[in-house]
């Protein structure tokens, strides 16, 4: 009866069906123009920045004829670790870049595209440290300059106030510290604490590649003062392990939102700006989708003339300005974003565990070529990615969890910890018939602003998955290949 009806009644069938479109319509323009909900993250955010054990507050001055930057920094350190502290260890790698024996600019692969005009000065000048407001002696310990050890013992639950005052001076280059391109760069530059574990600072030797850094997250504030005409981009206003900043003169700006986090992206040239918005906020929402939310209040990503791929602290990415010109760029993409859940949601010590990071990112990379272009997309990258490095002879005695001075040069860092490190994550995804996404997001959840060892996560995983991971981290972690 109903079919005869609808055939006896076409423009009963046309009203109707034009009916439930436009209701449709009304269904999906009303689900798009709600905002994204993070209330979770948002509360999450708030309450572990008040428990975190170090507060910053860090006022810059950036002066650019002399090409210096003033800091003054107050911190707020707690010992809430078991042992009482003998003195207190700051880092900074600002002092590395004073002599080309020991400026990570300065290798051979980086010297021409970091030091544009041959090699540039750049140090930090230490002015004076305060503890409770006296005077305190001070000074580095390592011969590149880069802990600075701070006379004043901390007992086990004492507080200490901290100020201290320095001259950042700013060399010509395209490194981590260093101004070129209208475009001045601070990246693991201001002084922090460093870790304390096992009665000890853990400040491993200085190592030029990677990311050889190991902080706690603290919640820093940081102010700046620059003449007109330049901008500060900073990152996170809040939780991290690395307070870091640009700052900018005559770039573009485009805005948008992801999952309900603000996004900014700069690029000297409009029109890029806008088209690494686009992709950026895809690929945050492709990612939290996997991998849950970004317990972030913003996000900052910079297009420069850069001497690497990509650097990420919390709320900040810095990226080539040629970036969208390559042939995968949305992966590229997609890993240094990737960077703002694996190192600024959990940390890691980057001297010893780098694969956690660096492995990660390229899994979520992969992760988002599937979700955005399909499986064959992702088994190309695999290919050309991972599967090429497990076959390419390294010419170095070094594996995916090799500490980061046995490496000879970022090529093959790049190819030890990022890319055999994700073999081995996707073999753990087989081992575990396909959770490891579930198990990653799990993780973040568990330890946000926390740092996170290569033993807590195997013991995390065998417990999640039922399965026993260390035959597989002891096969692609820790086995040399390249016989």
């Amino acid at each position: 009866m109903k079919k005869c009806c609808i055939i006896k009644r076409p423009r009963l069938l046309a009203l109707t069906c034009a009916l439930i479109l436009i209701g449709a319509l009304i269904v999906l323009r009303f689900a798009r123009t709600q905002p994204y909900d993070r209330s979770q993250a948002d509360l999450l955010y708030q309450e572990r920045a008040a428990e975190l054990p170090v507060r910053g507050e860090i006022t810059l001055r950036w002066l650019p004829e002399e090409q210096i930057a003033a800091v003054t920094e107050s911190l707020t350190l707690v010992n809430t670790t078991e042992s009482d502290w003998p003195d207190i260890a700051l880092r900074t790698y600002a002092g590395a870049y004073a002599l080309e024996e020991t400026s990570p600019a300065a290798l051979d692969e980086f010297y021409d595209e970091a030091y544009p005009d041959d090699f540039a000065y750049g140090d930090i000048e230490l002015e004076g440290v305060w503890a409770d407001g006296a005077i305190t002696n001070a000074g580095f310990s390592d011969e590149a300059r880069t802990v600075l050890r701070i006379s004043h013992p901390l007992r086990v639950g004492e507080m200490v106030h901290l100020t201290l005052r320095c001259r950042l001076f700013i060399p010509v280059s395209r490194h981590r510290l260093g101004i070129s391109d209208n475009a001045v760069r601070l990246l693991h530059m201001l002084p922090t604490p460093c870790v304390f574990e096992n009665g000890a600072w853990q400040a491993p030797a200085y190592a030029t590649f990677g990311e050889p850094f190991y902080a706690p997250f603290g919640s820093y504030l940081i102010h700046v003062e620059a003449p007109e005409g330049w901008q500060a981009v900073c990152s996170a206003q809040g939780p991290s392990s690395a307070p870091s900043l640009v700052l900018l003169n005559g770039y573009a700006v485009r805005t948008g939102t992801a999952s309900g986090i603000p996004i900014s992206v700069y690029a000297r040239d409009a029109a890029d700006a806008g088209k690494l918005l686009r992709a950026a906020s895809d690929i945050v929402n492709r990612l939290t989708t996997a991998l849950g939310d970004l317990p972030t209040n913003t996000l900052s990503l910079c297009a420069l003339p850069y001497f690497t791929e990509a650097e990420s602290v919390t709320g900040l990415v810095l990226v080539r300005d040629d970036l969208t010109q390559g042939d995968a760029w949305e992966s590229d993409l997609a890993f240094a974003l990737a960077g703002q859940w694996f190192g600024g949601v959990t940390g890691v010590d980057g001297f010893h565990d780098a694969w956690l990071n660096e492995a990660s990112r390229q899994w979520a990379a992969l992760r988002y070529v599937g979700l955005a272009s399909g499986s064959a997309a992702r088994e190309t990258l695999i290919e050309s990615e991972i599967d090429a490095a497990m076959r390419e002879n390294l010419h170095a005695a070094v594996t995916a969890g090799s500490p980061a001075d046995f490496f000879p040069s970022a090529n093959v860092y790049r190819a030890a910890v990022r890319a055999r490190g994700c073999a081995f994550l996707i073999a753990a995804d087989t081992l575990s018939q396909g959770r490891l996404d579930a198990f990653l997001r799990e993780e973040l959840a568990r330890y946000p602003f926390e740092n996170l060892s290569r033993t807590q996560w195997a013991e995390d995983f065998n417990a999640f998955t039922g399965t026993d991971i260390a035959p597989l981290m002891l096969d692609y972690l820790d086995t040399y290949i390249n016989e």
